[in-house]
């Protein structure tokens, strides 16, 4: 019951949230707070991007899919994990491909959006914006909210001070350091050491992608390693910015979650503090980032679960939920997804190699793992 939760909600933006008592982010989104709601005046330049990232967007597939022509090849045999002034530049590039104009389609008129991301950005400082992940963050929250913009500004807020407060950079900057740095970051290093810890298994990492672009990020539960809660968590938050890069890279916004069931058992359930915890931070701090969970070979008992509380559900929050198993399973994969393309405990027809974190790590963070030079 526990993990069918932490797979249902991954992808869902409720207007209740899971909160986790006396954390300090909670109290700061009571819905009693009061956030002065600004006019339409002085737009941010960031907002006109926002017009123009949807003005010039298409749905051309026509991508390279699974190959870049910054990806540098390592031919070195340190296995260490380290990052070059190359692959970092690498990596900058790819991000910037990420800020342009996004493929995801609008949930509103353009005007109401539009007018809807004005106030938004208004509302917040200069730093507040220097911490947005991309330009489109102020619609996807807007978008969460469903065209509430009171609300999308306190949880804007929320997850931008969340993202500063918590360390995601720390996280996502983990193995750019300098290798001939002679002092080296403590901080760093031990995010390093924390990563690789809870990848060793390979147990979450971005791989390949979707017919048309969306990054798959892989769960496997079974190959849980990890009893540390709070590094769990990073872990996790690690691996979906990773993911959301390497769908950026592509000019989209959301991700795809595989999660195979296979071998599970309660034993490598989480706790449900930290389920809780995970689920609040998705929610609230990854608004509109995921396209479609596909839950392979779930065990009966999640599937009955399902039935009770679907009729419950708008059908958007529904059409994000897909139960597969066996060969009808594989038949619905094959409508999304490449077979040869994708790891084959998902039916994929060719074998991919087997997930190395050292080498994962290695990679720019918009390279998901399958997109190694020299394969």
């Amino acid at each position: 019951y526990c993990c069918l939760l932490f797979t249902i909600y991954l992808s869902l933006n409720l207007s209740q949230a899971t909160h986790i008592s006396q954390d300090k982010y909670t109290v700061a989104m009571d819905e009693n707070a009061e956030i002065p709601l600004p006019s339409v005046s002085n737009v941010d330049v960031a907002a006109s991007a926002e017009t123009c990232n949807h003005n010039e967007s298409n749905n051309d597939s026509s991508l390279n899919i699974g190959k870049d022509e910054n990806a540098q090849e390592d031919n070195g045999s340190d296995s260490n994990p380290k990052v070059l002034s190359t692959l970092a530049q690498d990596d900058r590039q790819g991000k910037e491909r990420s800020m342009g104009k996004t493929k995801e389609k609008r949930m509103f008129d353009s005007d109401l959006e539009d007018n809807g991301v004005r106030k938004i950005l208004e509302a917040l400082t200069e730093e507040e914006k220097n911490l947005m992940p991309d330009e489109n963050e102020a619609m996807r929250h807007f978008r969460a909210e469903k065209g509430d913009v009171k609300k999308a500004i306190k949880k804007i807020k929320y997850a931008l001070n969340w993202r500063k407060d918590y360390g995601v950079s720390k996280l996502t900057s983990a193995f750019y350091e300098d290798s001939s740095s002679t002092t080296p970051n403590p901080d760093l290093a031990a995010s390093r050491a924390l990563l690789l810890e809870e990848s060793m298994t390979g147990k979450l990492y971005a791989g390949g992608y979707d017919r048309v672009g969306h990054a798959i990020l892989y769960m496997f539960p079974k190959n849980e390693c990890s009893t540390n809660g709070e590094n769990n968590i990073k872990n996790v938050v690690y691996q979906m910015e990773r993911a959301i890069a390497c769908s950026g890279k592509n000019n989209f916004e959301k991700i795809i979650i595989l999660v195979d069931f296979t071998g599970w058992t309660m034993k490598v359930a989480p706790p449900i503090k930290v389920t809780k915890q995970f689920l609040h931070v998705l929610q609230e701090c990854y608004p509109e980032r995921c396209l479609r969970i596909y839950a392979y070979n779930a065990p009966i008992i999640f599937r009955v679960f399902w039935n009770i509380v679907k009729p419950l559900m708008d059908p958007l929050t529904k059409s994000k939920i897909i139960f597969c198993s066996q060969k009808s399973g594989k038949k619905t994969l094959n409508n999304d997804f490449d077979m040869d393309k994708i790891h084959q405990n998902f039916g994929g027809t060719v074998e991919l190699r087997k997930f190395d974190a050292e080498e994962y790590f290695q990679m720019p963070m918009h390279l998901s793992f399958d997109e190694k030079a020299g394969d």
